[in-house]
């Protein structure tokens, strides 16, 4: 085909009717690479992207357009093409292979060798048939991972391997690859006979095989082995022409990279400014972004031509060179950095004995670790020879050289996945990732052992569901025997992995794998899990030191399984609790709801606009109640038995700020002494006999609400002390208790009788009083306001059950007169049960119906005093002279006794019998 005749819009199109995907791949770009117009078909390739609709066609395009970008040494482009189409969703697995294929060779390009290894095994594991011509592919790029990362023998089985199938598939392209790669890995582990006759056939091959852009890649990769074997003179001409074809085909990677090995030809051969000269170019070229990738090789050929001069800058250009090579160091140190170390130490060392024996020392180390190519033998014996000249390097330097970088990575690696996953199936992936890299298999699982059971935590790099994989079984099997014996159970040939899985019980079927190795998972001498690892394509003989590092890897899988079981567990039970949680919010929620009505009840219930009333004493009370209740100062409340007193307590903690808080009423008047300061102050456990437990007293229990202390004026002398240390510390000690507890409740006071005449009379302390009655509400008896009687009886008679809607008036009014005329002593509590008696009893409201007291107080004749008095029992009448005759004497007790015509002492036994005050009273006072 030439130039003229080529069409590749037409190729384009053609060529994507090709239901083969491997066929594809082998012939959309074979005739741009055969007329040398790549770039003006990529130029094609990207218009027949714009104008495609079919997403299978655009994607094999996109992948084309990677793979280009590729040999453009362009690996971000390539790679940015492979993610966009890895973003269609429902691509069928071929497609998927090849974009792993194409991403794995942008991630080697890029310096990612481990990356691309792990892209690649998940590739390989989605062959479904291991010979076919994707496979064949896939694994030729597997072994030039493994040539990368220097590990030769696995490259060197992944190279057998693809030339054996591309060789029955006739894919005379790869096959060509194939033996040029394995001829390389032939070279690295020293069979350069074995090298060197691979490559002349291929070399032979590839003139004849019409397709003359293999020539130089065959010349290139002999030139690689003359290189290493220092047969300097056959390796010149193919040297030279490898960089012509490349300046031919235009191509400025590869003329850079074989200028590179043409500059050490004749540096091997001595001819030193053709070596300059070359490296030069090379060099000028390397700088270039696209190209960089050659960058360090060429400024270190170029820095020891400098060097051989006894030009100073050779330094310059060394050091480059193993900054940029140490940088990408991420796995083994890349090959030649022994070179430039070598021969940096080499230069330095009549100037800088010390530095020039520390590069030295690098260089000897990184060489012992190498297959011995003449080469390497030869710089080998010139840096010993040269080590023994220069001074020693400390102990503590040879011991951190002999660490492998690469090693301890991977223990990194792993520690790092520990530390940042929190699901178990994530950190192990990363475990079996770092498993699978280190070992060299391919394919990999984890157990987990639940109880009896193995449970299959992760599986890599198998082809669909680990389950339905014909080997499945034998894998089993072999991850049962390691959980039943506790040891490991592994296959390093084929040969062995006969005869290992034809022992296992109930399994005589051959398996697919190569090598297999099966590993417990041990905490505390238990196995917890097992390991396996297997590769279909490769015999892999375990050294020492990756067994070591691979049972590292297991202590940490170990730790990875332990420590996030134990957090899943953690986390079931915090789900659990969390669930738990949510319950009892919901059912506090539902508490506080009923709480919340209930105080708006409460609210509703004891507001003072339910104190019934419209009396002018009753107003101002209200007015009072409301006013006193917004603020948290102390007040006594005085009212006679019956006229509500708590309600008014009540009306005041209900209506004010602490309305959410508790209302604690306490009758001082009907607990003992001793006990009542058990009850206000609580006490601590074994406080007294029959103190089993703490409790709170009621100062405790009311802090922040509301404490009444009703019928307070019958309050012993020393709990009105306590009383008033509590008042003005805010503070109260249990019984029995040594801390002082803060608290904080309002206190509402409410007596019977006058505390005014109890502090005169000395039986109420002066101090406390004055402490209490910050404000005062009285309350006025229900003689005094009579008017409030009809509703007093609508309220009670609804209460209780009846309709006063349904009396007939004349009687209701009746009945309401009787009322009236009765003095009520018990006041509203009189009333309230006089109502209730009459419902209770079925009666109606009628006259006939009320108690024999109530209608005799209309019976009884006006006793007037010319004051218009109604009629008075004796303790109202003694009660009322007594209060007049304070009134007339001003106060004076012994003047009012005279007034009386009774003896003082006497006047004195009923001023302290009924409680009166010795000032005429006032109706209010704050």
């Amino acid at each position: 085909m030439t130039e003229s005749t080529y069409d590749p819009k037409k190729h384009i199109r053609k060529t994507l009717k090709e239901k083969d995907l491997f066929e594809y791949v082998k012939e959309i770009g074979k005739p741009a690479r055969m007329t040398g117009t790549e770039d003006e078909f990529h130029d094609v390739l990207i218009e027949e992207i714009e104008r495609l609709e079919d997403p299978i066609d655009i994607a094999r395009l996109r992948l084309t357009s990677s793979s280009f970008y590729l040999t453009k040494y362009q690996p971000d482009l390539a790679e940015k093409q492979v993610q966009t189409v890895m973003e269609e969703k429902d691509l069928p697995r071929e497609l998927r292979i090849l974009c792993l294929y194409y991403l794995g060779s942008a991630r080697l390009d890029l310096g990612n060798s481990a990356e691309a290894e792990a892209i690649g095994k998940q590739a390989l594991g989605l062959t479904v048939d291991r010979a076919s011509g994707l496979s064949t592919i896939l694994l030729n790029q597997m072994g030039v991972f493994y040539l990368i990362q220097m590990k030769y023998y696995l490259a060197m089985e992944y190279f057998l391997e693809t030339k054996e199938n591309a060789g029955k598939l006739g894919i005379e392209e790869v096959y060509f690859v194939a033996i040029n790669n394995l001829a390389l890995a032939y070279n690295r582990i020293g069979r350069y006979a074995e090298s060197e006759t691979q490559l002349l056939e291929n070399l032979a091959h590839a003139r004849k095989s019409g397709f003359p852009e293999r020539v130089p890649i065959a010349q290139t990769t002999l030139s690689v082995h003359y290189l290493s074997t220092e047969e300097y003179e056959p390796g010149l001409k193919l040297a030279l022409e490898a960089v012509e074809s490349a300046i031919r085909s235009k191509n400025p990677g590869n003329e850079c990279f074989r200028r590179i090995l043409l500059a050490k030809f004749y540096r091997g051969l001595g001819k030193h400014s053709e070596a300059v000269e070359c490296i030069k170019i090379a060099l000028a070229i390397a700088e270039e972004p696209e190209y960089e990738r050659h960058l360090s090789y060429a400024q270190r050929i170029y820095g020891s031509l400098l060097a051989d001069s006894g030009d100073p800058e050779a330094l310059l250009y060394l050091d480059r060179s193993i900054k940029r090579q140490e940088a990408q160091m991420k796995d083994e140190a890349p090959e030649g950095l022994e070179s430039a170390y070598f021969e940096y130490g080499k230069f330095i060392a009549d100037k800088d004995r010390e530095s020039a024996a520390e590069y030295v020392f690098k260089a000897i180390q990184i060489i012992k670790k190498r297959p011995l190519s003449p080469h390497l033998k030869r710089i080998l014996a010139e840096a010993e020879e040269l080590a023994d000249r220069l001074p020693p390097v400390s102990a503590v330097e040879s011991a951190s050289i002999e660490i492998s970088q690469e090693n301890l990575a991977k223990i990194l690696d792993v520690s790092k996945a520990i530390i940042s996953e929190t699901k178990l199936s994530s950190a192990l992936e990363k475990v079996l990732d770092i498993a699978l890299e280190i070992s060299g298999a391919e394919r990999g699982v984890i157990w987990t052992r639940e109880k009896a059971e193995l449970s299959l935590a992760y599986a890599k790099n198998f082809s669909g569901e680990i389950v339905e994989e014909a080997d499945y079984p034998a894998i089993n099997q072999a991850a049962w025997k390691v959980l039943e014996t506790g040891g490991e159970f592994s296959a390093a040939t084929p040969a062995e992995v006969k005869k290992k899985i034809s022992g296992l019980p109930g399994y005589a079927e051959p398996m697919e794998a190569k090598s297999f190795f099966t590993f417990p998972l041990s905490a505390n001498g238990r196995a917890i899990g097992v390991l396996y690892l297997d590769s279909r394509f490769a015999s892999i003989n375990m050294s020492a030191t990756i067994r070591g590092l691979l049972l590292s890897v297991m202590d940490q899988a170990t730790m990875v399984i332990e420590k996030i079981k134990s957090l899943e567990e953690a986390n079931r039970q915090s789900s659990q609790l969390k669930r738990e949680v949510k319950k009892k919010d919901n059912e506090l929620k539902n508490v506080f709801d009923i709480v919340e009505k209930q105080q708006r009840e409460l609210e509703e219930r004891y507001g003072v606009h339910n104190i019934v009333g419209r009396s002018h004493e009753m107003k101002a009370m209200f007015d009072l109640i409301e006013r006193a209740a917004q603020s948290d100062l102390s007040v006594t409340i005085y009212g006679e038995s019956g006229t509500g007193k708590e309600l008014v307590a009540r009306a005041l903690h209900y209506g004010g700020p602490r309305k959410e808080g508790l209302f604690v009423p306490i009758n001082c008047a009907s607990i003992p002494e001793g006990l009542l300061e058990a009850e206000l102050f609580g006490y601590e456990k074994g406080a007294f006999t029959g103190a089993v437990e703490s409790k709170e007293g009621l100062f405790e229990v009311a802090s922040g609400g509301t404490l009444m202390l009703d019928e307070i004026g019958d309050m012993g002398e020393q709990m009105q002390a306590k009383l008033l240390r509590v008042l003005e510390e805010n503070r109260i000690r249990r019984i029995g208790g040594r801390l002082q507890i803060k608290v904080s409740p309002r206190i509402v006071a409410a007596s019977n009788k006058k505390l005014e005449f109890l502090v005169q009379s000395g039986e109420f302390r002066e101090d406390l009083y004055f402490r209490m009655n910050v404000i005062h509400i009285p309350i006025p008896p229900l003689r005094e306001r009579k008017r409030d009687i009809p509703l007093l009886v609508d309220h009670f008679w609804k209460k209780a059950g009846g309709d006063p809607s349904a009396v007939p008036p004349d009687k209701k009014q009746a009945f309401l007169r009787t009322l009236s005329k009765h003095r009520w002593p018990g006041n509203v509590r009189e009333l309230e049960n006089e109502i209730e008696r009459i419902i209770a009893l079925g009666g109606e409201m009628d006259v006939e119906f009320l108690s024999e007291n109530i209608v005799m107080s209309m019976q009884r004749p006006l006793l007037s005093d010319g004051l218009g008095l109604p009629d008075l029992n004796l303790r109202e009448l003694e009660i009322k002279a007594i209060e007049e005759a304070l009134t007339v004497s001003g106060g004076n007790k012994a003047k009012a006794a005279r007034l009386m015509g009774i003896p003082r002492t006497s006047f004195y036994d009923k001023l302290k019998r009924y409680g009166i005050e010795m000032v005429v009273r006032r109706k209010f006072e704050v």
